[in-house]
């Protein structure tokens, strides 16, 4: 990897991006290559298959057929139909693991404007060896009696991530923007599935709170399941706080960094959020075991350990943003009755979402790989079965939130509505600062897959609002607001609503319990099936 030497990063402020990425990536990064005619016939070749679907949903949008078409524009339209159509190939059962990684490995050139620098996070043995065992010790101290026996051997290693901001390249004479890029030695390409995904939406992030992005490449599943990830978000951290001799960026306050995230990544910045909750709040953790020699100790100040030859406090961030927030892994608001009457979102919102609900890919099939093999002893990709409602896993699942720094949250009509409803009213539950929007008609991350609208536009100056009052020390908006795109309205999502009804944490828990035994029964059918003759 490259590293500029010749503009380091502001100090002003970050933003910790743990951006969403799809648990069927490859953690390992393909040889970087020029984009031409093949990448370009790679894409056709998968547009193709979906063209005759394209079309039918274009004349029932014409003819305003579908609840959506009062809503949402025709490209709205086409890129969520585009989406579902290929969501739902990925789980026809013909490709392996790894084969539906490739298809998200692509390289991309950096946007215009786009300010990157490449950097390695130096980990050595005993501070890897440390990370992991807070992790571990926070599972079980924050689980049931035993359940430490479950967490996988995931070690810690360096890690490599991106620094992103806006940069205004002003061409002017004997200038341009490729000489611009040779002499601050930044790459020209990417990868998708990787911190390039949102390499784009950290730019306007970056440029809306005139600071800077960075995005760290953690570790993703099945290859290497949880605890990989959040033990790499708290390496992330660290790195931030205390960054090694040579890094391109003095310490960065913690009241001037806020993690980041959407989907996947969005709940993976609550369960950092909440493991750092924990260890401030615990006198001192349970000593003994792998890693005797490390101290794990408490001060005046808060939770501290020995990082880089030094006694080092962990302080909570300066802020917390959540989009479209993958906090239930179990995905259990389905098939369900609330109290509220109505059915639980990740069915009734199929029509408004791209995403696959728990109904479609339950029990289902890869071809045996190295990735995902024969029997590879659980039934989900991030997590082994018995994790899955842990709250460093499924936030939605935690005892309490109290202490937390200001929280923004956003969500649409989708398939995780619910689980975020619920999960906004355990935060004011706990008297935790929060500004939660709910846009009507939405899908999941619109403001990613659908930049184009001024909703989407809308949604991200407001999150920019929310980070630069906090980077500012300025008043931080708070409240509950429903937006409806088609009226411009816009009003309060009262409590009831939020709590869907009046469901209580340990109705949640039964919920979950419930689903993970019905992935469990499915992956039994389907390996029963599989060893029966002549079927």
């Amino acid at each position: 990897m490259r590293l500029h030497k010749g503009r380091p990063p502001r100090e002003r402020s970050s933003t910790l991006s743990l951006s969403s990425a799809s648990t069927t990536t490859s953690t390992s990064a393909p040889e970087k290559e020029h984009p031409g005619r093949d990448s370009k016939t790679d894409v056709l070749k998968a547009i193709v298959p979906h063209i005759p679907n394209l079309l039918l949903k274009s004349t029932t949008h014409f003819l305003s057929l579908t609840p959506q078409s009062h809503y949402w524009d025709l490209r709205t339209t086409l890129t969520v139909e585009l989406l579902r159509s290929y969501l739902a190939r990925t789980i026809d059962g013909f490709q392996t693991v790894e084969s539906i990684q490739s298809l998200t490995m692509r390289t991309q050139k950096i946007e215009p404007h786009t300010w990157k620098v490449d950097v390695q996070i130096p980990v050595g043995s005993a501070d890897g060896e440390l990370a992991e065992r807070i992790v571990e010790t926070a599972v079980e101290e924050l689980g049931d009696v035993g359940i430490r026996q479950h967490v996988p051997k995931v070690g810690a290693r360096s890690l490599t991530g991106e620094w992103v901001g806006n940069r205004k390249v002003a061409l002017g004479e004997g200038r341009d923007e490729a000489a611009e890029r040779r002499r601050e030695n930044l790459s020209e390409e990417g990868n998708l599935c990787d911190p390039v995904t949102h390499r784009s939406i950290a730019r306007k992030v970056a440029k809306t709170t005139k600071g800077r992005v960075f995005l760290p490449r953690y570790r993703l599943s099945p290859q290497k399941p949880f605890p990989a990830a959040l033990i790499d978000a708290l390496i992330s951290y660290l790195y931030l706080l205390y960054p090694p001799p040579g890094a391109l960026h003095c310490p960065v306050p913690a009241s001037k960094i806020i993690f980041a995230g959407d989907s996947s990544g969005g709940g993976l910045s609550f369960a950092l959020l909440q493991l750092l909750l924990h260890l401030n709040h615990t006198p001192e953790p349970a000593s003994g075991g792998r890693g005797e020699g490390f101290r794990l100790a408490s001060s005046q100040g808060g939770f501290s350990i020995p990082w880089r030859s030094s006694q080092r406090p962990i302080p909570l961030p300066g802020g917390i943003v959540g989009v479209s927030t993958w906090v239930d892994v179990s995905r259990c608001f389905g098939e369900v009755l609330l109290p509220n009457g109505s059915r639980g979102s990740e069915e009734e919102c199929k029509g408004w979402d791209y995403l696959p609900a728990p109904t479609d890919y339950r029990g289902r099939r890869y071809p045996p790989s190295p990735a995902w093999p024969e029997n590879p002893g659980r039934t989900h990709f991030y997590a082994p079965d018995e994790l899955i409602s842990h709250p460093l896993v499924s936030p939605i699942s935690a005892e309490s939130w109290h202490g937390s720094p200001p929280i923004w949250m956003c969500i649409g009509d989708e398939c995780m509505r619910d689980s975020n409803l619920f999960f906004t009213h355990r935060l004011l539950a706990s008297n935790a600062c929060v500004r939660f929007l709910k846009f009507t008609a939405m899908p999941h991350c619109f403001q990613i897959v659908i930049p184009h609208l001024d909703l989407s536009k809308k949604c991200i100056a407001n999150m920019g609002e929310f980070i630069d009052a906090i980077f500012t020390n300025g008043s931080v908006k708070v409240g509950q607001t429903r937006i409806n795109p088609k009226w411009g309205s816009e009003e309060v999502v009262p409590d009831d609503e939020l709590s869907l009804g009046g469901l209580k944490l340990e109705d949640v828990a039964g919920l979950m319990k419930k689903e993970i035994d019905i992935w469990k029964q499915h992956a039994w059918k389907v390996k029963e099936t599989k060893e029966v003759p002549g079927l």
